[in-house]
């Protein structure tokens, strides 16, 4: 059965200053978080925004601050405008209806709708991490106000002598300090809702995590292998996978295959003939009956080429310094010429120099300086 509440969101401006809410009609399922923006213009000072909730005739429920539990309020103030975001925390059908921003004199309404599939459902994180108190709210028909039974494993009806951790008020039921050997299995609600019995389950375990690589690397035309193992505590249900490439799942087929992994509970992605358009994320998804966790593993592909690159780098440098040894010794080859030629012309002894006189007649005769 699906409840929808649905509350039209109209403005009212009292001054000259301008405040809207974004988006003005917001739709939620039972369990999420949903958030209004109110931005407020201009900036006055001693001005701030304030946040109610209404009833669909205009009187006003409760305020809203950071202290009103379901709720948590962040404002930031810019150069011109104050923003302030309201969160609805872990929506339930009575979070529908109308938010009001106010700001001085001006306000806007942002309205709540609220989408409800089944008659049970069951509020409450399942998973159990160190030993914090858990909390549980039974909804029948959205609502938190039926009287509900709480059960345990399908046999202990809550509360019970043999688990004192476990109290019950109204639809919810709280674990005391809940540790994953004690307080692990299956809880179920059950109320009477139009002369009928209806239910739902949860199952409670720990935390579930993915041990995988956050990239690797494959060269062109290899065949790729991708791992994810899941580690999680003994004794709670094993988790299914998928695999996801972008926002498509993938199915065994063609270039790729999954396998179980072979040593662990996990699983493996192999696909053949990696191209350079194959690089990308490649997610993990394990799913339980706790929880759901995922793991992207960035893919990048290498050229063909890429071991050769080193190796020519290598002889490119070697090439270069043998041109440059070459060039070198032609330059010094033709200094040392020179200098040859140099060193010959100094070798030669210098010749003394002859004197010739003349003697009586006019005979000429040379004379040597030696004895």
């Amino acid at each position: 059965m699906r409840l929808l509440v649905l509350l039209v969101g109209g403005f009212v401006s009292l001054c000259l200053g301008e405040v809207k809410v974004a988006p003005p009609v917001l739709t939620a399922t039972v369990g999420d978080n949903a958030e209004f923006v109110c931005t407020a213009t201009p900036l006055e000072a001693g001005q701030e925004i304030k946040w109610t909730k209404e009833d669909g005739e205009g009187n006003e429920l409760f305020p809203i601050t950071n202290g009103t539990t379901g709720f948590k309020i962040k404002t930031v103030y810019l150069a011109d405008a104050v923003e302030s975001t309201l969160r609805v925390l872990d929506v339930h059908v009575d979070n529908s209806g109308s938010y009001f921003c106010k700001y001085g004199s001006s306000r806007f309404e942002g309205a709540l709708t609220v989408n409800y599939d089944g008659f049970v459902e069951i509020n409450g994180s399942r998973v159990i991490d160190g030993e914090t108190d858990k909390k549980f709210t039974c909804l029948v028909d959205g609502s938190a106000s039926y009287e509900v039974t709480w059960r345990k494993n399908g046999t202990f009806v809550l509360p019970d002598k043999r688990l004192p951790q476990i109290e019950i008020q109204g639809s919810t039921m709280t674990i005391k300090k809940a540790s994953v050997d004690h307080d692990r299995g299956h809880y179920s609600c059950e109320a009477l809702y139009n002369n009928t019995i209806v239910s739902a389950e949860i199952t409670v375990g720990g935390v579930l995590r993915l041990k995988a690589p956050n990239s690797i690397k494959f060269t062109e035309g290899e065949r790729a292998r991708f791992e994810c193992i899941a580690l999680y505590p003994k004794g709670d249900p094993e988790p299914s996978f998928t695999w996801m490439i972008g926002n498509e799942t993938v199915n065994n087929g063609g270039r790729f295959e999954i396998k179980h992994s072979k040593w662990d509970i996990g699983s493996v992605l192999h696909m053949t003939d990696v191209v350079f358009s194959d690089a990308g994320n490649y997610t993990c998804i394990a799913t339980s009956n706790v929880t759901t966790v995922q793991h992207t593993i960035l893919l990048r592909v290498r050229d063909r080429l890429a071991a050769l690159w080193p190796f020519i780098g290598i002889m490119s440098e070697v090439i270069i310094l043998i041109i440059i040894i070459f060039i070198h010794e032609k330059c010094t080859q033709g200094d040392d010429v020179g200098e040859e030629e140099e060193e010959e012309d100094a070798s030669e002894p210098i010749k003394e120099k002859e004197k010739i006189s003349v003697d009586g007649e006019g005979d000429m005769r040379m004379r040597s300086n030696k004895p």
